[in-house]
């Protein structure tokens, strides 16, 4: 842990969007896949942390991790279909001479 307090929310979430940011890029078409990878992740790492006589599962860790997934997930949808395309179009188009 870097520093505590806010940022550690942060950090949660943000590295949850960029997995499920990256994972929804990598397999566009099997949203069900990677919905369950992201978010089945972060429940079952969550979870795992019971095991541990060190580190304690707390429901509200878990909620920013999925909270950051569906973010990530939802962002990446959003990018692929409406963003994407216009960045090919424009990159696409031949120069006029």
């Amino acid at each position: 842990m870097i520093a505590g307090g806010h940022f550690v929310a942060v950090e949660r979430f943000g590295a949850y969007a960029v997995f499920g940011f990256l994972l929804y890029l990598a397999y566009p078409r099997h949203l069900m896949f990677v919905c369950i990878t992201v978010l089945g992740s972060a429940v079952t790492l969550e979870l795992l942390q019971s095991l541990l006589p060190d580190r304690h599962p707390r429901t509200l860790d878990a909620i920013e991790k999925l909270l950051g997934g569906v973010a990530g997930i939802t962002s990446a949808v959003v990018f692929q279909s409406s963003i994407w395309p216009r960045l090919l179009s424009v990159v696409g188009r031949p120069r006029p001479d």
